[in-house]
C-alpha cells in the first residue's frame, strides 16, 4: 500500500503506520516513493551514484533539530528524506545498497593501518615541534649576537 500524505510503503491496509493517515491507495508507477533517510555525507555519495544509473532522486530535507542537553548545545546537521519513482524503486534500493557498502569500506581502516597512520602522525607532531623549538632557539641567539660584542 502507499500514503499519499507521507509516501511511504507498507503491508498492511487501513491506515498508514508511519503518519496514521487514511489516504492509502494501490502504488502506481508514476508515484514518488520514500526511499531512506540520508545524512549530508552520505547524500553526496547517493546522489552522484543515482546520477550515474540515471534514476532521478527527490530531495527533501529536514528541519535542523537542537540536541536539548545542559552538557551540550549544537545543532545535529540535518538529514534528508529522498523519493524516488516507483518504477525506478527496485533498482534504487540496489545502487541504495551498493552505496552504503562503498560508504562502510571507506570508514572501516584496517587495525595495522590505522596503527601507522597514528604513529606517523606522532613522529610528525614530535618533529614540528622540535623545528619550532630550533627555530625559536636560533632566532633568540641571532638577536642576542646583535647586542653583544
Amino acid at each position: 500500500m502507499y500514503c499519499e500524505k507521507c509516501r511511504h510503503l507498507f503491508e498492511e491496509e487501513g491506515i498508514c503506520p508511519y503518519c496514521k493517515s487514511d489516504q492509502i491507495r494501490k502504488v502506481e508507477d508514476q508515484d514518488r516513493v520514500y526511499l531512506t533517510a540520508a545524512d549530508p555525507e552520505a547524500l553526496g555519495f547517493i546522489r552522484e551514484n543515482f546520477k550515474k544509473e540515471k534514476i532521478e532522486l527527490e530531495i527533501a530535507e529536514r528541519s535542523r533539530k537542537t540536541f536539548d542537553s545542559p552538557y551540550v548545545k549544537e545543532e545535529f546537521a540535518p538529514q534528508s528524506d529522498l523519493y524516488v519513482d516507483w518504477a525506478d524503486y527496485e533498482r534504487a534500493e540496489t545502487v541504495l545498497a551498493k552505496t552504503f557498502e562503498e560508504l562502510r569500506e571507506m570508514e572501516e581502516m584496517p587495525k595495522p593501518k590505522r596503527l601507522a597512520v597514528q604513529i606517523v602522525s606522532i613522529i610528525l607532531f614530535i618533529a614540528a615541534i622540535a623545528v619550532v623549538v630550533f627555530a625559536a632557539d636560533a632566532i633568540a641567539n641571532f638577536v642576542k649576537s646583535l647586542f653583544t660584542k
